[in-house]
């Protein structure tokens, strides 16, 4: 019996644990179903355009100031001189480090297509019984020029499609972009998205009830992870894991406050490669891929992060947690909507709350009763989508 080929759109090679690692997870779970050859198809992320970018930025500054004029005046000269800094920093030996070890983890890690030219998709994907456009902020505009190719709309109608996962990460959808989106969502037949804030977006704009599932990294279990870890960085004393692709003044405070409490080192995966002072107790890891994320996330004492995958991973892992978030982000949903779902919002604590120290320790039972729940739900929906008829 021939198995069905599956092509999977999503975010990848972006140089991001997150993207890397649920791209993995969805193709590595249908592959390992039986019936099935999945891949993710190699093709290049087309980012915002300069219009978008700009009304994103717009949008960042007169909501700090809205806010609090004073402070948000600050940040806003911070993150300024931050971008500036990325802009002009030197590529160093730790950068080519971390590079290879994505490459690697794509290479070998990852079933993926040949090269496809975004321009030619509709002709080089014929080839795939079915089509799932999933996981991660692929349906964010703010993320992405060309939602078409993330909404499937270049497949033919002898291929099944549908969304796993798909993510806008944003709250609400601006009145110029809905006949857009609504266009886009109604000629995908079958939808599932990763936040309850995202099927909300869909039902107001198409009247549609969709499913809400897990993230592809929930699908897999520990046990599962860890046998594509790697151990080349390894902290042997006891320790704080924090990865923030931003991060506030009030964030740090937060770290260094857990760290003084319980005595631990802090660990941090930087995504950039300025040289910044440090305190003694805390080391800044430049090179790590996502082998390394794994093994060095799965052995922390307590995680602090504001990266959704650093969230779930944590869950996941069973290890300790907060979840750092910005009141003013408009990005939030992502993280409360699993914390949400598994009885988890204790472990949620905002960036301007830099004097709140949560216990150390704890229980996981409940929650892992609940994921063990909706990761039946979601492999219910993935596999009876996966079996559907053209």
């Amino acid at each position: 019996m021939n198995k069905r080929k599956v092509g999977i759109v999503t975010y990848v090679r972006t140089d991001n644990y997150g993207a890397e690692l649920q791209g993995y997870a969805l193709q590595h779970k249908i592959n390992m179903m039986g019936g099935f050859e999945a891949e993710v198809l190699d093709i290049d992320h087309v980012g915002m355009d300069k219009k978008t970018y700009r009304e994103m930025i717009v949008r960042g500054i007169l909501s700090r100031l809205k806010h609090n004029p004073a402070k948000g005046i600050t940040e806003i000269v911070s993150i300024a001189f931050k971008m500036f800094r990325n802009k002009n920093l030197t590529i160093n030996a730790n950068k080519t480090l971390r590079e290879a070890a994505f490459s690697e983890f794509w290479d070998n890690a990852i079933t993926h297509s040949q090269h496809i030219d975004v321009d030619r998709i509709s002709t080089e994907t014929g080839k795939y019984d079915v089509l799932i456009a999933g996981s991660d902020q692929i349906w964010n505009y703010l993320r992405t020029s060309n939602l078409t190719v993330y909404f499937l709309n270049f497949s033919s109608s002898k291929q099944i499609k549908f969304s796993y996962a798909a993510s806008f990460s944003i709250s609400k959808i601006p009145t110029k972009r809905k006949k857009e989106y609504t266009d886009l969502i109604n000629q995908l037949p079958s939808i599932s998205v990763r936040e309850q804030q995202g099927a909300e977006i869909i039902r107001e704009l198409t009247n549609r009830e969709v499913e809400v599932v897990l993230d592809p990294t929930l699908l897999l279990d520990k046990e599962e992870w860890l046998k594509i870890a790697s151990d080349r960085i390894d902290i042997k004393e006891p320790y704080i894991l924090t990865y923030s692709l931003s991060s506030s003044k009030g964030y740090w405070e937060i770290i260094h406050g857990y760290a003084k409490k319980y005595g631990l080192k802090v660990i941090n995966l930087r995504h950039d490669f300025i040289e910044n002072r440090i305190p003694p107790y805390q080391i800044d890891i430049f090179d790590a891929g996502p082998r390394e994320f794994i093994h060095l996330l799965a052995k922390a004492a307590l995680v602090i992060t504001n990266s959704f995958h650093g969230t779930i991973f944590s869950i996941n892992f069973n290890v300790p947690f907060i979840s750092v978030i910005n009141r003013l982000s408009e990005t939030n949903s992502r993280i409360l909507s699993i914390l949400e779902n598994i009885g988890l919002e204790n472990r949620l604590q905002y960036d301007d709350d830099t004097s709140l120290i949560k216990p150390l320790e704890m229980d996981f039972c409940e929650a892992n009763a609940r994921l063990e729940h909706l990761k039946s739900k979601s492999l219910e929906f993935l596999k009876s989508n996966l079996q559907k008829n053209a």
